[in-house]
């Protein structure tokens, strides 16, 4: 039997514009840029004799439609490996546009790759099979994703950053958020995302910018949202969104000191100081 203990970044949307949705597969097109955050589960995999999968939340119910225990069955299919006991910390929480599900398919894609001595790049190409976030996933930093979510281009790294994130008291449902952007009447303005990319890296504020083409429709239905929007309005801030279909939503700082005191300032959400991670 061997073990192996992975850490599972979460994400954040830094833009996402939707376009399309292919009636076929009823998935939009989307251009979305990704950073990932130092809000995390913890993933452990130990090995099986056998070629069963099974996931185990620590502490809580698991769901039955686990990502992290399909993503194992995909990779046992894929590369006839034995299978193996997945064990979450869960930390990130759920229904909220931070990728959780994803990350914990993504550290037990590379875990399973490390324990079997299987290709990284077979294992990405396998990745876009799983989850829209989960080949952005497999790694850390900046990246321009196209398609579906799932063609992951990496970019020079940020600078040193800080996201005060806040989680409303609201579940978001992804099929829900994209149905309502169908619907409206009036599509939102463009989303310059290479634009607001090199604003950030250049310390400017993007607030004026449409971000997000989700963010109008889902806090509208989530007053949650709106109101947490509302929370982190800070002149200090160098930009504030929704992340992915929501429900939390995050603001950034250059200073460590000025997203503390705003985090500090709120009362009555769940709210945490995360720290851009950057490739390693």
């Amino acid at each position: 039997m061997k073990k192996i203990s992975l850490t599972a970044y979460s994400k954040i949307n830094i833009t996402l514009s939707v376009g399309e949705k292919d009636e076929e597969t009823g998935l939009h097109q989307v251009d979305t840029y990704m950073q990932t955050v130092d809000w995390c589960d913890y993933v452990t995999l130990k090995t099986r004799s056998d070629d069963l999968c099974t996931s185990t939340w620590v502490g809580r119910d698991t769901p039955e439609d686990d990502t992290a225990k399909k993503a194992a069955e995909l990779f046992v299919a894929v590369f006839e490996t034995t299978g193996v006991d997945i064990s979450i910390q869960k930390r990130i929480p759920i229904g909220a546009g931070l990728g959780g599900s994803g990350a914990d398919a993504a550290a037990v894609l590379r875990g399973m790759a490390i324990l079997y001595g299987v290709d990284f790049g077979e294992v990405k190409e396998l990745a876009k099979s799983v989850g829209s976030d989960v080949p952005f996933l497999m790694g850390t930093g900046l990246a321009h994703c196209t398609g579906t979510g799932v063609e992951v281009q990496k970019l020079p790294a940020l600078p040193l950053m800080y996201a005060v994130v806040l989680c409303p008291n609201a579940f978001s449902s992804t099929p829900e958020a994209y149905e309502a952007f169908d619907k409206q009447a009036k599509k939102p303005a463009e989303v310059r995302g290479e634009e607001i990319v090199e604003m950030l890296r250049e310390g400017k504020s993007t607030k004026l910018l449409t971000v997000n083409h989700l963010q109008k429709t889902v806090a509208m239905r989530l007053k949650g949202v709106e109101e947490g929007l509302n929370l982190l309005q800070d002149p200090k801030a160098l930009h504030i969104a929704m992340t992915g279909s929501g429900a939390a939503v995050y603001s950034l700082y250059a200073d460590l000191d000025a997203a503390e005191a705003k985090a500090d300032s709120i009362e009555g959400h769940l709210v945490r100081v995360c720290r851009l991670v950057n490739e390693r």
